[in-house]
This record gives C-alpha cells, structure tokens and sequence, in this order.
C-alpha cells in the first residue's frame, strides 16, 4: 500500500477510488506524489470533486493476487470504483513465486543462482550498475551486450513477452487468459455484490508504443473478456504513443516496463478523464 492513510468509514459526499496493481499501479521509480493513484486524486481536487484514493498495488502481484486481495481487505474501503493497473504480465503465473534467502523472487526457492546473478544482484553490483549509469556510453555498451546474448539465450521473460506481441497462443499465454476471464467474472460478481465499479487500465509494453504489434494479443485479448463482463478498458497506449518522443520520454531509463512521471501522468488524465465524462461515474 502506498500514500496517505486511508479509514475504512467513509466521508460523505466523497468519491472513494481504490487501485490495484504491481510494481506499475505501486508506482516503482518515482515519487509519492507522481505516482498515477496520486495524480488522480491531484486532477479530481483540480475538478473540485471531493475524493479519497487508497492504492493497493503490490509490487509482483498479478491480476489474481489483487482480485483475492480486494476480495479479503480491498471491500472494506466500500469504494466506488476499483481501478485495476493491468500490465501484460499480468498473465505470467505467479503461484509458485516465493522470497528466497537472499530476498530476491523466484519460482524455486531451493534452486543456487548462479554466482554471476548473485554478484549482480547485490549491493556491489548495484553500486556498480549506478557508476555505469553515470555513463551511457558504458552503459549502453553493456546493454547492447546483453541484448546480443539475450538474442543468442533469451530469458524466459523475454520469450512470454515477444510470444504475447506476436500473438502467439502458447499453452502458457492460453492458460494466462483463461485465467484472466476467471478473474475478470470474480471482480464484476464482487462489484454487483458490493456496490462498486470496476476499470481496467492497460498500460502499454514500452516496445508497442515505439512500433504497433498488430497482432499482439494485449491488450486486444483483455479488451475483449472485458466487454463480456461489461467492465470498461481505458487502453493507454493511444495516449502514450501520442507524447512519445524515445523511451525516456515516458519510461524510466534503462528499466523495460515502468513509467516515469510523465507516463503516470498521462494515465491519471487518462482515468480523470474517463470519471468526468459522465456525471453518473462521479455522483453515482
């Protein structure tokens, strides 16, 4: 959970609006008040309405997570609208992932990383990222470098998400959609049953805003569970790719899928926008 405390007795006369998410909806890499939940509860103040936002994201969740997590805690908070950061993802299964004893994630907590992953992922090896960053001649060279050996050997991150931009119906990705409307049939039955709202707010893979992946299965797949549920789908990347001007204009540097300020701008208006249009988002 990040900002401001939030009581669970409600004010009146108040929108109440409670996001879930990962690290993007949590808001990695930027400031308290930059994050996307922030800046719409900065733009609806702006409109003079009235409202009290509570963000639940939790860095690593996916759509199951944060459903099961609205489910125990998130009604409590009795909002009006449940605004869902989704990120493609969002289909990966993470019911195997653990903190091992080093405190990274991973899907097999007795598993030995190797030296190499372990050197990197401490603190001199973050230091020295941060030197190299200081560099982007260096730190270009680097990445390049591991783009090259990523083409050679590529992670499987890597493989789920050019599977997904190419619209590749691997069992994985299938299953992840299944999955998917599941979840998307829990949150509209706990909506109708609880007295909210519920958004989706795809937030576009950095690549697909640079060049179009017409057969990407995100968010056209998401799109389309949706509407059998009736849920509305703020697709962001329109939005983003209108103000891209190179990754950094909208993403943090060297980072492959979190926005920087600018882009959780860009989604807050983005969600404002959709609130105002209709006055019965607004007073219900």
């Amino acid at each position: 959970m990040r900002g401001p405390i939030v009581e669970y007795a409600r004010s009146a006369g108040t929108l109440r609006l409670l996001f879930l998410g990962d690290s993007i909806g949590f808001g990695y890499g930027v400031r308290d008040d930059e994050v996307t939940a922030a800046r719409v509860a900065a733009s609806l103040d702006h409109h003079g309405i009235r409202n009290e936002v509570i963000n639940t994201a939790v860095p690593s969740y996916n759509m199951r997570q944060e459903v099961t997590l609205l489910e125990r805690d998130g009604i409590r908070y009795k909002p009006d609208w449940v605004v869902v950061c989704v990120c493609w993802n969002d289909l990966a299964d993470k019911s195997r992932v653990r903190v091992d004893d080093h405190g990274q994630l991973t899907d097999d907590p007795t598993a030995t990383e190797p030296l190499s992953v372990r050197l990197s992922e401490s603190p001199f090896g973050y230091a020295a990222r941060n030197v190299l960053k200081e560099s982007r001649a260096l730190y270009g060279g680097l990445e390049g470098w591991r783009a090259l050996m990523s083409l050679r050997t590529p992670d499987p991150q890597t493989v789920f998400r050019t599977n997904v931009l190419e619209g590749h119906d691997t069992p994985l990705i299938a299953a992840g959609w299944n999955d998917i409307a599941t979840l998307l049939q829990r949150l509209k039955d706990l909506g109708d049953r609880e007295q909210f709202r519920p958004v989706l707010v795809a937030f576009p893979i950095p690549i697909a805003v640079a060049q179009p992946f017409a057969k990407s299965s995100y968010p056209a797949r998401l799109q389309e569970l949706a509407a059998r549920e009736g849920i509305p789908v703020l697709d962001l990347t329109p939005a983003f790719r209108a103000s891209y001007h190179g990754h950094e204009s909208l993403f943090i540097p060297y980072d492959g899928d979190h926005p920087n300020a600018a882009g959780h701008e860009i989604a807050a208006q983005e969600i404002t926008r959709f609130l105002t249009a209709d006055p019965q988002r607004i007073h219900g």
